[in-house]
């Protein structure tokens, strides 16, 4: 288009140069035959133009390079100067734009339905939701701490709610770290417990005993055969006459011993006594209660002996208040175990109870190196 321009002037001036060569009046001279429809939007010079209109003209238009009529023009890069929200459709009358790759978004907010949010200041921490024909709306609140944002089904808005877990639904664990801290179930035959495809059904109480399977998966609590209590390392000396010797103690828990157990002792002893050769061995608890008492005499002893005392205690009564009938006997070699009387003594074995045995002679030392319970449930 300049150059256009530029070839209009030269022969604008070349006409005037000519014209003036000529001495014709300016006033009456006619530009007509310059007018062309190339320079577009620029003052178009008429049959009516004259030669003394030529300098206004030409500074009017001096600066105008596109015409009105063109749609596009592929070689611009940038658009100055745009001030208004609409300038793009109104001012320059620019209708299309391809890709933007720089430059700086002044303007008001994008509308959402023109892919925008509508806003230039959406609420602090509000999750953003679609909403239809009305574009983009947000959840009522933030919910609270700890709290999920939940489905409501089809056709409703998500919103928080606090964690909870659909009891119908079926969850495998397959990590080997899965771990439960405390686990509180409930297993009944109704609802058992399922472990490798088996079900159990478990006792609704602790007890003391054996868990005991019917072979359908119904565990109870079974009374075991016997518990057995024994201490044979602790060797324990009296080193002279009318001192005793005082086993290690043997701790029996609680609820073991009830009303109709048997608690079986005995032991191995020997003593070193002179012309007296009477012992006695005595089975007591922590607090000095004797439950039975074994009497040793060995007539033909002479300078000491060594035997076996054996005992057994019947717990009667009631739990709380239980009362023992006590029998015991000694052996030495061959010779008849010696019986002796019954004795009753009132305490509660249900509590958790120490036995010791506890062994003296009137004639010299004793040693005992052992002694064993059973407790028949």
């Amino acid at each position: 288009m300049n150059i256009l321009f530029n070839v209009a002037v030269s022969l604008i001036a070349s006409a005037v140069i000519f014209v003036g060569g000529m001495n014709l009046p300016a006033s009456n001279f006619s530009l007509s035959w310059l007018k062309t429809p190339l320079l577009g939007a620029f003052t178009e010079i008429t049959t009516a133009t004259n030669l003394a209109d030529f300098p206004t003209t030409y500074n009017a238009n001096l600066n105008k390079t596109i015409e009105v009529g063109t749609t596009s023009v592929a070689s611009i890069t940038t658009l100055a100067g745009l001030t208004t929200a609409n300038a793009l459709t109104s001012a320059s009358s620019l209708a299309t734009v391809g890709t933007i790759t720089s430059g700086t978004w002044s303007g008001t907010a994008i509308a959402v339905g023109k892919g925008g949010t509508g806003t230039t200041s959406p609420s602090t921490y509000f999750v953003l939701l679609g909403n239809g024909a009305n574009g983009l709306t947000i959840a009522s609140t933030t919910g609270a701490t700890g709290q999920f944002l939940t489905s409501n089904g089809a056709g409703a808005y998500p919103s928080w709610q606090t964690s909870s877990v659909n009891q119908t639904d079926d969850y495998n664990f397959t990590s080997s770290a899965f771990r439960v801290k405390n686990l509180h179930a409930s297993s009944t035959v109704a609802n058992p417990m399922v472990l490798n495809g088996v079900s159990y059904s478990t006792p609704t109480a602790n007890a003391v005993g054996i868990a005991r399977n019917n072979g359908s998966g119904v565990i109870t609590w079974d009374t075991p055969v016997r518990y057995t209590y024994a201490t044979t390392t602790a060797i324990v000396t009296a080193a002279s006459a009318g001192a005793y010797a005082t086993s290690t103690a043997l701790n029996i828990p609680a609820n073991v011993i009830t009303a109709s157990s048997t608690i079986h002792f005995s032991g191995r002893f020997s003593t070193t006594q002179g012309s007296n050769n009477s012992s006695t061995f005595y089975f007591r608890d922590m607090n000095g209660i004797t439950y039975a008492q074994v009497d040793i005499e060995d007539t033909a002893a002479s300078g000491g002996y060594s035997g076996v005392f054996d005992g057994l205690v019947q717990v009667g009564s009631s739990v709380s208040s239980q009362t023992s009938y006590a029998r015991g006997w000694y052996r030495n070699g061959t010779a008849s175990p010696v019986a002796q009387e019954e004795k009753t003594t009132s305490v509660n074995l249900a509590n958790a109870t120490s036995f010791v045995g506890v062994i003296g002679s009137a004639g010299g030392g004793t040693t005992l190196f052992s002694l064993f319970i059973e407790v028949n449930p």
